[in-house]
């Protein structure tokens, strides 16, 4: 299936289905919204951050694996009688990464056909992906190491703002790379990286921190911490920053959906329009094309005075 990448693109369905070829699939977030699918002319949209209930619904890999063995492939086979179509995506995150890798493999695990390193690698990512990276998995474990390795490309891209800057065939190139380090794995070659958990604390309440994480990693310690609710954000980029607002559970008293509203109007960005603040119940984000320009102080203020009232 061949692959376009749109870095920090976001469709509508009715966008998706009216511009894009036959056969198209939109991953993790290129369309905004809940999971889909649409017969007519053949459109899927695989997704778990928007108009969800985030514990309650796979990752975007997890939907993906599932429903290749439900013979998702059955819908894209073409005329000649061979499978093919368009995979759309605006990231090369973990979970955008093992979905593509599945979609093009998926002749490895239809039906009964089973491989337990890939099923291990999906239920660990999808466990962390549905939580938002928060689910208590032990980070010096020998799986979390590899799984590190695999998308340390990733995590070096995100780290260094070159993941912000890469244009489509950077972060084509960029998702290549991870593909390649989950054959190696499969293959029982791939390489160990010990994981870095550190964070800075900016601004700590009773309710919620703000908080640099320094590592992607970090999450995974923040419930010894007692961090049950955060905002973290990546270094300014010319005025402009990207935000996650986070909580471990639907169970949290920090009203994460309700901010939505707020923080759109103060940017004066239209409430559900394809680029804006938005997410699932228990964790949002910013902009993705735009980002926000909202300074962490301004933010801050803004989620303690709606917390106030």
């Amino acid at each position: 299936m061949e692959l376009h990448v749109e870095p920090r693109v976001t469709k509508t369905w009715d966008e998706f289905t009216e511009e894009k070829p036959n056969f198209s699939i939109a991953l993790d977030g290129y369309v905004f919204g809940k999971p889909r699918f649409r017969k007519t002319g053949t459109y899927t949209n695989f997704n778990h951050h928007e108009e969800v209930d985030r514990l309650a619904t796979r990752s975007t890999a997890g939907q993906v694996m599932i429903a290749i063995k439900q013979w998702l492939m059955d819908a894209f086979i073409q005329e000649d009688g061979k499978i093919d179509g368009h995979i759309f995506v605006n990231d090369a995150d973990q979970d955008t990464c093992l979905a593509i890798w599945l979609l093009q493999n998926h002749s490895r695990i239809e039906w009964f056909k089973s491989e337990p390193l890939i099923e291990s690698l999906i239920t660990i990512e999808d466990l962390l992906d549905v939580t938002a990276g928060s689910y208590p998995i032990k980070p010096d474990s020998s799986t979390m190491q590899y799984i590190t390795w695999i998308f340390d490309p990733y995590i070096q891209a995100k780290n260094t703002w070159e993941l912000y800057k890469m244009e489509d065939e950077d972060m084509k190139n960029l998702i290549y790379n991870v593909l390649y380090r989950i054959d190696k794995y499969l293959e029982r070659k791939g390489d160990k990286i010990e994981l870095d958990t550190r964070y800075e604390k900016i601004w700590w309440g009773e309710n919620w921190s703000m908080i640099i994480e320094q590592w992607p990693h970090a999450r995974w310690v923040f419930f010894h911490d007692g961090i049950k609710a955060f905002v973290s954000f990546v270094d300014e980029n010319e005025g402009c920053f990207t935000y996650s607002i986070w909580r471990i559970s639907p169970y949290i008293n920090f009203p994460i959906v309700e901010l939505y509203k707020v923080l759109n109007e103060a940017e004066w960005i239209e409430n559900w329009c394809a680029d804006c603040w938005g997410g699932s119940n228990i964790i949002w984000g910013s902009p993705r094309k735009n980002w926000s320009y909202l300074k962490p102080s301004e933010l801050e203020t803004i989620i303690n005075d709606f917390m106030e009232k």
